[in-house]
């Protein structure tokens, strides 16, 4: 093999590994609730975003896909999550939240897991890992 094909392999390899960001579990507070036709029907903007965290989606906004468009996903799992993303909205309680920026809905990235939190915050525990 050539050293320009063995550097463009390279290459070609980094450039696929940067476009996949990892999950970062975190905390953070609900600012505002969507419900619309488009994004998976149903959204929330967090107060802490998941471009200020590092993961690489559109903005603020996270899709729950709370009509199952996802290839996989259970609709009756998704409308257990926004209840709980309501349910914070609506007391103001902490949530931890893991955001998959490999799944989207036209950009917007999926809330992969939600955890409510006490009054007290959440711990600084990190919640069960889904099984891949």
């Amino acid at each position: 093999m050539k050293l320009t094909q063995v550097v463009t392999a390279l290459v070609a390899y980094s450039v696929v590994s940067l476009a996949h960001s990892s999950i970062v579990p975190y905390n953070t507070t609900i600012e505002r609730l969507l419900t619309s036709q488009n994004f998976g029907e149903c959204m929330f903007e967090p107060t802490i975003g998941p471009d200020q965290v590092g993961m690489a989606c559109q903005n603020q906004w996270v899709t729950v896909d709370c009509a199952a468009v996802l290839p996989g996903a259970k609709k009756s799992l998704n409308m257990q999550k926004w209840s709980t993303i309501q349910l914070a909205f609506a007391t103001g309680n902490e949530v931890r939240v893991r955001i998959d920026p490999n799944v989207d809905i036209s950009g917007w990235c999926w809330l992969e897991q939600v955890q409510i939190c006490p009054d007290a915050g959440c711990p600084d525990q990190q919640p069960p890992v889904t099984p891949e």
